[in-house]
């Protein structure tokens, strides 16, 4: 005879029977969203370390040299995206630079 299990013991930690978060689970969600924040912020330094300037807009980030938007190869104006939560979107970046001759 196997044991009965208590339907309890079957949720994980992360998410009760209720279907919502611990606190836990909303306390580390938030420390991701601050390191996404400072990896933004730290991109941005790398940027105007090279002299280019950085300027917010809804949805996105210019950037700009000498006062004029910086374009891309294809004649499309260089932006990174606002809240992006991958860095795969800062290698992209830094490969689209390179092409332009920066090195970040």
């Amino acid at each position: 005879m196997s044991p009965q299990r208590c339907p309890s013991t079957t949720t994980s930690a992360t998410t009760p029977a209720s279907g919502r978060l611990t606190p836990t689970a909303d306390a580390t969600s938030a420390i991701q969203h601050a390191q996404v924040r400072k990896d933004v912020r730290e991109f941005i330094r790398r940027l105007e370390a090279v002299g280019l300037t950085v300027e917010a807009t809804p949805g996105h980030y210019r950037v700009l040299r000498d006062g004029k938007p910086l374009r891309k190869a294809n004649g499309m104006p260089f932006m990174l995206p606002f809240s992006p939560d991958t860095i795969r979107w800062r290698r992209s970046a830094i490969i689209e630079l390179r092409k332009l001759g920066i090195d970040v």
